[in-house]
């Protein structure tokens, strides 16, 4: 038997319908992930500029006719379209490889549930919302981990899987996250059920929040950085820190959050990672 995997490229409204059109035509199985371009978060606020959150299904089939799939799919328009040819592996093993244990700090270790050391935040490789892979979550998990002696509350905005909430909650923090998809916070929740840990999770936004933080991370996109600066700023007790920066996209951000003081800033490979404080008046 042969395998091939046909990956697409496709906007969140499609995913629905084109995995159900998969498994008509025959598809083994599927594995949905963000698009590379991506971060961890879903947080995408309805904000002209924001971008949109592409993802990427993989999809197995078993000598597949190609062009009848091809064909078939054709109606709904994906962004990207790509067949391969799959090695004879067993794919529950080679996908379970794809997520080794991640040191994001000195002192958190992110984890599946099947390899994860003693002491670690386990967390479920799911929808694509994060699994503390993406350098911009462990720059910010450092600054959560340098941070949190001197704040006793925090609020993570796009949550995702809940991976830094969670971070702040094994640090003492009285810790929420949120995040506009259902789908996230649903995962988060499972999540913090699986280690034992009291967080909020919700899908309110940010604009109806009105009890602050006097920690506040935010992991996302620079755009909708800018979009969401004035509740950042006002929800933000002491400090923020700002991942998800890329760096031809750092000018635009600290013009949007000019209201308060660099605190410091951390830069890996394109990414950048920026902290906050209130100005002392």
């Amino acid at each position: 038997m042969s395998w091939h995997q046909l990956e697409l490229t496709l906007r969140p409204e499609q995913l629905e319908a084109t995995s159900a059109l998969l498994f008509e035509l025959g598809c083994a199985g599927i594995e949905e992930a963000v698009a590379p371009s991506e971060l961890r978060s879903s947080w995408e606020p309805a904000v002209e500029g924001a971008p949109t959150q592409a993802r990427v299904l993989r999809a197995s089939f078993a000598d597949p006719d190609r062009g009848a799939v091809d064909a078939a799919l054709a109606a709904t328009r994906p962004l990207t379209s790509a067949w391969s040819e799959l090695p004879d592996v067993d794919w529950s093993e080679a996908w379970k490889a794809q997520h080794p244990p991640v040191q994001l700090t000195p002192r958190l270790v992110v984890a599946p549930p099947w390899n994860a050391p003693a002491g670690a935040l386990v967390i479920e490789p799911g929808q694509g919302f994060g699994t503390g892979q993406h350098p911009t979550t462990g720059m910010v998990a450092r600054a959560l981990e340098e941070l949190a002696p001197g704040a006793a509350t925090l609020l993570d905005v796009g949550c995702g899987s809940g991976v830094l909430a969670l971070a702040g909650a094994r640090l003492g923090l009285r810790a929420r996250g949120v995040d506009v998809q259902a789908e996230a916070v649903a995962e988060a929740r499972a999540n913090a059920e699986r280690n034992g840990l009291a967080v909020s999770f919700s899908t309110t936004p940010l604009a109806e929040l009105t009890v602050g933080a006097e920690l506040v991370l935010a992991n996302v996109h620079a755009e909708v950085l800018v979009a969401l600066a004035l509740d950042l700023i006002r929800l933000s007790e002491r400090w923020l820190v700002l991942g998800g920066v890329l760096a031809d996209r750092e000018a635009q951000v600290t013009r949007a959050f000019g209201a308060l003081e660099p605190l410091a800033r951390e830069v890996e490979g394109r990414w950048v990672c920026l902290c906050y404080r209130r100005r002392v008046r």
